[in-house]
């Protein structure tokens, strides 16, 4: 039986919680898991923006719970889960004290963009054993960092939220909202949405920090109804909405997103920003579309709006919810991907 440790900031996030229970299926691996909540990350952001640098002076005590849950066992495999408050020297210790340990994790964000809270990983990487990230960018940048076993692992949808959106989609809920978008606040997507208000389309906005978005007066007369991510309502919201639209991320330079997977599973008729790689993914996919534009993007979202047939789209929402799972975009699936690729190594560094 292997000994995994998994290593989080918050064991509800999102993220975390959906690899935690992936973990948790796999089989001959015991599963440990360390919450390194602080107290003053509040308060050491603050520091960042008055001052424009970071102490890590309250990075010690979460640097202590970690050392004090590895004095505990003799564990296998540490996996890190995204940025986490800790110096590199911390790592350079678990090395030093804990050679046989497998040092592995995972990010969804671009390392390159130099969020402040990715600094510390990115000098940390030439401590991890191997690695995983979901797009090539991201792995390439990785690489130059000195950690030279990467592995890609796609964008996944955790188990738990797919069979949740199986489930809620029996209950045949109606058709409520035109257009979902499902996104925190970006300049260019508050462009492309504010073109379809303009244009009398009815929007529903989910996400964070679109008070940014002051300048754009129909954006701004609705958001009184702008509510933060809670995934469980994003699921409902996708399911009774006739056409969900998904951006890029600029920042993250990305090629997809969690949200290229999570729309379809959720049942979710999904009208994309443009992209190769998306649209590989997808091919001869009746239930994915593209826009190029905020021309076409009007012209697509008019179109589906105006010619919505009941039947149609309910065949094409089962279409995509099978989709996602029998492409192997689950998280199970992505787990245990990973959990071979970290035996792999464990058995050629131990010949």
């Amino acid at each position: 039986m292997k000994e995994y440790l998994i290593v989080c900031n918050n064991k509800d996030n999102y993220t975390a919680l959906g690899y935690i229970e992936a973990f948790r299926g796999l089989s001959g691996v015991n599963l440990n898991i360390l919450e390194l909540k602080y107290d003053y990350a509040l308060l050491e952001r603050i520091l960042f923006k008055l001052i424009g640098f970071r102490f890590f002076v309250f990075t010690k005590k979460i640097e202590n719970k970690l050392f004090d849950k590895l004095s505990q066992k003799n564990y296998d495999v540490i996996f890190l889960i995204k940025e986490l408050h800790l110096k590199s020297n911390a790592y350079s210790k678990i090395k030093n004290m804990y050679p046989d340990i497998t040092i592995s994790g995972m990010t969804y964000d671009y390392l390159g963009n130099n969020h402040t809270s990715s600094r510390n990983l990115i000098y940390s990487l030439k401590y991890y054993n191997i690695y995983f990230a979901p797009q090539k960018h991201y792995i390439d940048y990785i690489k130059e960092k000195n950690c030279n076993r990467v592995r890609s692992v796609p964008f996944s949808v955790p188990n738990r939220l797919y069979d949740y959106a199986e489930n809620l989609y029996k209950q045949k809920l109606d058709i409520l909202y035109d257009v979902l978008v499902v996104a925190n606040f970006e300049e260019d997507r508050a462009r492309q949405i504010e073109f379809l208000l303009e244009n009398g389309i009815k929007v529903k906005l989910v996400g964070n920090n679109w008070w940014k978005a002051v300048k754009y007066k129909n954006i701004y007369s609705i958001k009184s109804t702008i509510r933060p991510m809670q995934i469980e309502d994003v699921i409902k919201t996708t399911i009774q909405s006739r056409v969900t639209l998904a951006f890029l991320r600029k920042k993250e330079l990305d090629r997809v997103t969690a949200r290229t997977f999570e729309i379809p599973a959720f049942y979710g008729f999904m009208l994309h920003e443009h992209n190769e790689v998306v649209r590989s993914a997808f091919l001869r996919c009746g239930f994915v579309d593209f826009f190029k534009s905020k021309d076409e993007l009007l012209e697509k979202v008019v179109n589906v709006i105006s010619n919505y047939n009941e039947i149609k789209y309910n065949s094409l929402r089962l279409e995509a919810h099978k989709y996602i799972k029998n492409k192997g975009y689950l998280l199970n699936d992505n787990v245990k991907m990973i959990d071979k690729e970290i035996n792999l190594f464990k058995e050629e560094n131990e010949s």
